[in-house]
């Protein structure tokens, strides 16, 4: 079942990493990457406020502003440091009943 979001939810992506091993380990940074469904791709990089270290290997991205447009919303995450692993996730937002959501 895919994950759906309203207009305004401001949604937060988590990610684990780990090494070969199934080890879970900590890249030195991270990277996310999100793709708008205009395809407008906007990287943050940490250090960074969106970006939070739950525990080791464990990462959040809470999006820094509200989610404003309606359609298939794409994540990426990278580790480019100390460990080189990525993942991806998708959500739909849905499209508002209201002129001013």
């Amino acid at each position: 079942m895919a994950t759906t979001y309203d207009i305004g939810d401001r949604p937060t992506a988590t990610v684990t990493f780990r090494d070969t091993a199934d080890v879970l380990t900590s890249p030195t940074t991270v990277v996310f990457v999100v793709r708008t469904p205009a395809g407008v791709e906007t990287p943050y990089t940490s250090p960074h406020a969106a970006i939070t270290t739950v525990s080791t290997g464990v990462f959040a991205f809470t999006f820094p502003a509200p989610l404003n447009e309606a359609g298939a919303w794409h994540v990426r995450a990278k580790g480019t440091a100390g460990l080189e692993a990525a993942a991806e996730l998708s959500f739909q937002v849905r499209r508002s009943n209201f002129a001013t959501p």
